[in-house]
């Protein structure tokens, strides 16, 4: 099932924050591959927030995006 440029996008952004983060180094392609999932789930662990690999309000929130 093909994403939506928004999706992509948020993805994008998101990829790129934990980049900078030192918690994700794949592809910052905007596509939700296991090692993205495996490292917003790391961040939300670090931040209090719920594990589960979603980009929800308040993981993009943390983030900053």
């Amino acid at each position: 099932m093909p994403q939506t440029q928004a999706v992509e996008g948020l993805y994008r952004r998101a990829q790129q924050k934990l980049v900078d983060l030192r918690l994700y180094n794949g592809a910052v392609d905007g596509q939700r591959s296991d090692a993205f999932v495996r490292s917003v789930e790391r961040f939300q662990r670090v931040h209090n927030i719920r594990a589960n690999g979603r980009l929800n309000s308040q993981t993009r929130a943390a983030l900053g995006i």
